[in-house]
Parts: C-alpha cells; sequence; structure tokens
C-alpha cells in the first residue's frame, strides 16, 4: 500500500488522518498532510464532515483560525460543503459563537443553508444574539424565513427568548412575518402573548392590527381569535390591552 493510500484511507466513520490530526488540534501535522494532498481537506465523514466542519463542531475559535490559514485557495470551496444535516461551517461557528472564526469564513453575499436558514437563525437559537451586529448579519439574513415557515423571530419565541425578539423587532427593525401569531400562539405561554402583543401594537397599524386580532387561528385544531385564545387561558393583563385595541 503506498503513502498515498494510507494518508486518504478512511477508518469506519469515513475520517481520514486529517480529520483525526485537526480533531486532536494537531496542526502542525495537519499542515504536512495538507501539504502531501491538498484534497484531503475535501474529504466528508459518514456524517458530512470535513476535517474544517468537524473542527468548527468541537474546537475553539483559535483552532479553526489556524485551520483555515493551512487551507490552500484551491480547496477553499471547503467552506461551501455542507454536511448531511444541511449546514455549513459558517453556521455551525454562528451556533457554538465562535465570533473571530465566523467572521473570517462569512462570504460577502448570505449563506443559507439547505433548509433555507441563515446565521441569524442559529445566533438566535443559541443565545448568542449579541453577535448579531458584530456578525454584520444582513437585513436579508435577519428577515430570512426557512423551509418550515420559520423566521429568526419566530425562533427567539420558540426559545422563549423574548427580550431578543423586542430587539429583533425595534432595533434590528425586522418584519412581522404573515404566520407570526400561527407559531406564537400554540406556545401557550403568557409571557410569549403579551410580548407579541406588544410587538405587533408597536409594528402595524390600528386597522391592520384590528383585522389580525379578529382572525381565527388553528391553535392547533381548533380555530380561535386571539382574543378567545386568551380568555381561554386566563390571560388577564393581555385581555384587557386586546380590548382596548379591538
Amino acid at each position: 500500500m503506498s503513502h498515498t493510500v494510507e494518508l486518504t484511507t478512511p477508518n469506519k466513520k469515513g475520517e481520514t488522518p486529517l480529520h483525526k490530526a485537526a480533531e486532536n488540534g494537531k496542526l502542525v501535522t495537519c499542515q504536512k498532510l495538507i501539504g502531501k494532498n491538498e484534497l484531503l481537506v475535501l474529504v466528508q465523514d459518514k456524517e458530512g464532515n470535513t476535517p474544517l466542519m468537524g473542527l468548527v463542531k468541537n474546537s475553539g475559535s483559535a483552532s479553526v483560525e489556524a485551520f483555515l490559514e493551512l487551507i490552500p485557495d484551491q480547496v477553499r470551496g471547503v467552506l461551501r460543503i455542507n454536511d448531511f444535516f444541511g449546514g455549513y461551517p459558517l453556521h455551525y461557528a454562528a451556533h457554538r459563537g465562535l465570533k473571530s472564526a465566523l467572521l473570517k469564513m462569512k462570504p460577502c453575499s448570505p449563506l443559507y443553508d439547505l433548509n433555507g436558514r441563515s446565521i441569524a437563525h442559529y445566533l438566535v437559537e443559541a443565545g448568542h444574539d449579541d453577535m448579531l451586529k458584530e456578525a454584520k448579519t444582513s437585513q436579508d439574513e435577519l428577515e430570512k424565513v426557512d423551509n418550515h415557515g420559520i423566521s429568526p423571530l419566530v425562533a427567539a419565541f420558540q426559545k422563549e427568548f423574548y427580550k431578543t425578539a423586542e430587539s429583533l423587532a425595534f432595533v434590528y427593525r425586522v418584519s412581522i412575518p404573515e404566520n407570526f401569531l400561527y407559531f406564537v400562539l400554540p406556545l401557550r405561554n403568557k409571557l410569549a402573548f403579551e410580548t407579541a402583543l406588544k410587538i405587533l401594537k408597536k409594528k402595524m397599524k390600528p386597522a391592520e392590527l384590528k383585522v389580525l386580532l379578529n382572525t381565527k387561528f388553528t391553535i392547533p385544531k381548533c380555530q380561535k381569535t386571539p382574543l378567545e385564545y386568551a380568555e381561554e387561558l386566563k390571560f388577564e393583563s393581555a385581555l384587557q390591552e386586546l380590548k382596548k385595541l379591538l
């Protein structure tokens, strides 16, 4: 067996020696392996992880940044290789809050994962909303609705990050998606309901808001207006506010 074959032969998990060297933080070994066969950078294991992807998922920002410096221009396309769950290295760096590495990988135009999610989804869901500005998140990324109809704003509600939701609405000025209440009401959460009402009141024109609040939503098997929903769950403060608006 030639030395070249040994370098590229994967183990049972589909990992090459470069995967293992990167996983163990052996950057000198990584440099030597890439020098002998730069195509190793592009090899995916059985979960779709390239050596870079595995590093982003498991190591610190400094290790990721150091590995990025080792990648030749000819194989920089590794940044556009997704794992079998649909995410790119950029998205996992966002999820883990690896700010410096994220900035080094961020392309000029938005990069969405295979589920239509932006880095804003990943940052918000992982509680890294403080990085939205530093990551130079575009308005398109902040308002992106994924393949399941979920925007970063809706994601904040699903994770019960209500301060983040208010920040998205009032600081980043994201628009309210049409299906907003469709996702918020089934949460059956008083604070979620009150926060949503606060956002809608400030973001929508009175006439439009009145129409929305008189709309029946399926929650989940019966149709109710927001007022009927608040009455059922006895959200007293929200009920008083709703009656004023209607």
